[in-house]
């Protein structure tokens, strides 16, 4: 029952400038509309208030001026991008360009707001490990789990937490090479190849202790208890790659390459 509308404009076009360069210039402006749940069936948790837990740190989409989405719209999706070709001698071509490209991320299914309680109650019943001398305290699957939350001991309880600030990756794509006509059936081409990545969806526990190896209390204890869970999903990964890519083209008769 999730929605998102994804809405983009571009416009790009070449310029001749000389007759051994040629332009290329774009834009481009995308705006994806913050996911939300065509029934209001979500629940977000206010990380950046914990002291407001338990009492009014759950925030319920679409109530108490809350958006349906619980999440922040984002309205800079702004994506330019360049490219050159130039022939510097007879048998030797400059290639380049630059690009910006942005997606928002579909975060995983079991990271969605929609994961959480009340519509969905998450809950975990861990028994003892048999030993030589005892039996242990198995969960026998046929008795399925009528034990409700409330009458079997719940050892981590978890909750799924978007950022507020939550927003569509951003993905900046660059190459320069060169080709060179070796001979009339032959080229090469060599050339750096680069991509980075900003603001990828990651998930981290917003529960973690304030002193590790000292302090035994998260700023959520109050909510999910000691040793739970808030995993938080937010904006905030990097990527990269830098490559030199070479190829090497001959052409035989008949088609063969």
């Amino acid at each position: 029952g999730q929605r998102m509308y994804r809405l983009a404009f571009y416009a790009q076009d070449d310029w001749k400038l000389t007759p051994n360069l040629t332009l290329n210039i774009g834009f481009r402006y995308g705006y994806d509309q913050p996911l939300y749940e065509v029934n209001d069936k979500e629940v977000n948790v206010d990380v950046d208030n914990p002291q407001n837990c338990p009492a009014t740190c759950l925030q319920v989409a679409g109530k108490n001026g809350n958006s349906r989405a619980l999440y922040n719209a984002f309205y800079g999706g702004a994506m330019p991008r360049v490219g050159f070709a130039y022939q510097a001698h007879s048998n030797i071509v400059f290639r380049g360009g630059y690009g910006i490209t942005d997606d928002q991320e579909g975060t995983g299914a079991n990271l969605r707001l929609s994961q959480n309680a009340p519509f969905i109650f998450q809950f975990s019943n861990t028994g003892l490990t048999p030993t030589n001398t005892s039996p242990g305290t198995p969960v026998p699957v046929e008795n399925g789990f009528a034990q409700a939350p409330g009458n079997v001991q719940v050892s981590s309880t978890r909750y799924e937490a978007w950022s507020h600030k939550l927003r569509p990756s951003v993905i900046q794509q660059f190459n320069l090479t060169t080709e060179i006509l070796l001979s009339s059936t032959t080229t090469a081409q060599f050339g750096y190849v680069g991509q980075l990545g900003q603001h990828l969806v990651i998930p981290e526990n917003a529960n973690q202790y304030t002193t590790p190896g000292v302090s035994t209390s998260g700023p959520f204890n109050s909510l999910v208890g000691v040793g739970g869970l808030v995993y938080l999903t937010q904006s905030e990964g990097y990527s990269n790659y830098h490559a030199l890519q070479a190829t090497i083209r001959h052409r035989q008769s008949n088609g063969l390459e």
